[in-house]
């Protein structure tokens, strides 16, 4: 009884402990690229992952573009964020690749704070920790 009661503890813990590690793995600065089907050349696109699941994005000229909340389960990454001062709200999924340190995934606008309209703007991404 004792046996199986450790080794639930000692799972429990040691799935708990790679949770910590793997949303630890964010935590800074990135920096990389977008794009969609309206231009050809990628876009500048930078997010701050904050300990407390919050992310801020950044313009290329490093003025603050937004603010939202982030989740990494495993590799897979969910992030939600709005641009301050304006209604536009964005969805970002993607893949964390250990071996590479890089980001990469899809994005898209999604309806606006207080209205009905929905947007299909939407496009690819990936960044890397900034150095």
């Amino acid at each position: 009884m004792f046996l199986i009661i450790f080794s639930v503890l000692f799972s429990y813990c040691c799935e708990k402990e790679k949770e910590e590690k793997t949303t630890t793995i964010l935590i800074g600065r990135w920096v990389g690229t977008y794009g969609n089907n309206e231009k050809s050349e990628p876009y500048y696109f930078s997010f701050s992952f904050n300990e407390d699941s919050t992310v801020t994005t950044y313009t290329a000229y490093n003025k603050v573009y937004g603010h939202g909340k982030y989740k990494l389960v495993k590799d897979t990454l969910s992030l939600r964020y709005r641009v301050d001062n304006d209604v536009q709200q964005y969805e970002c999924t993607g893949i964390y690749n250990d071996s590479t340190r890089v980001l990469s995934g899809t994005w898209r606008r999604i309806s606006d704070v207080g209205t009905k309209y929905k947007y299909t703007q939407k496009g690819k991404w990936i960044m890397k920790p900034e150095r």
